[in-house]
């Protein structure tokens, strides 16, 4: 009888975004009557989306993204997320055409895993 294997158990190494909004989610606390699960909804669904549009913020946040992909192990992805960061540099298109990437590029990674997933499961 073959030997099953098992994945590794690591710790979670928070990247640059999630102790970014980690840190406005503790700032938020106290103001939302110390309701930390509102405030983190609220850093999620409007304080993040707000930041990407404001000059310079949204550059920094796209460049952290490829970064945390990187130290993930994720070096396809994170190199796909840096050139589109870059690509949102550009003046008047660039932030466009950098959003419409990264929603294809989430989309293909979810895809590719499920993908995966799914061979994985037909060898057992």
């Amino acid at each position: 009888m073959a030997e099953r294997t098992f994945g590794t158990l690591r710790a979670y190494e928070p990247g640059i975004l999630d102790k970014m909004r980690w840190g406005l989610q503790d700032a938020l606390t106290p103001i939302m009557g110390g309701d930390a699960r509102r405030a983190g909804a609220f850093v999620q669904d409007k304080v993040m989306p707000t930041a990407e549009f404001l000059p310079g913020v949204g550059d920094a946040m796209a460049a952290g993204e490829p970064v945390d992909e990187f130290n993930q192990g994720n070096y396809g992805t994170a190199g796909l997320l840096g050139t589109l960061a870059a690509i949102g540099m550009v003046p008047a298109i660039g932030d466009v055409a950098q959003k419409a990437g990264k929603k294809a590029v989430r989309k293909a990674v979810k895809k590719a895993a499920k993908k995966t997933a799914k061979k994985k499961a037909r060898r057992r």
